[in-house]
């Protein structure tokens, strides 16, 4: 299989195995795969191009919202973590924001 983009050239089935390896395992604990992606296409498929980001990017995207469907359908969500998770983000972005963009 020949990614023309990328210039990288690998057997059809790797990609497809080693998502699946991936997935098997992180899913048990509910987590995003993709920073174990990054170091498999950096060293084994010896792709260093940006957009190595934007494909870790795209796949969290994916992955997160559903892991967080079914921890709340199987009502294993735990909520205040949550809450102090989202609450942290706002609070960093806010502070980064003004920072950055105001502190100039």
């Amino acid at each position: 299989m020949l990614f023309q983009t990328a210039g990288i050239e690998v057997a059809f089935w790797l990609p497809p195995l080693v998502a699946f390896v991936i997935s098997f395992f992180t899913s048990m604990g509910g987590v995003s795969g993709a920073f174990l992606l990054l170091p498999f296409q950096i060293s084994f498929l010896g792709y260093t191009n940006p957009s190595v980001s934007a494909t870790n990017q795209l796949f969290n995207i994916i992955a997160i919202p559903s892991g967080v469907y079914r921890y709340w359908r199987e009502g294993r969500m735990v909520w205040p973590l949550t809450w102090m998770v989202v609450a942290g983000i706002i609070v960093f972005t806010a502070t980064k924001y003004v920072i950055d963009f105001c502190g100039r």
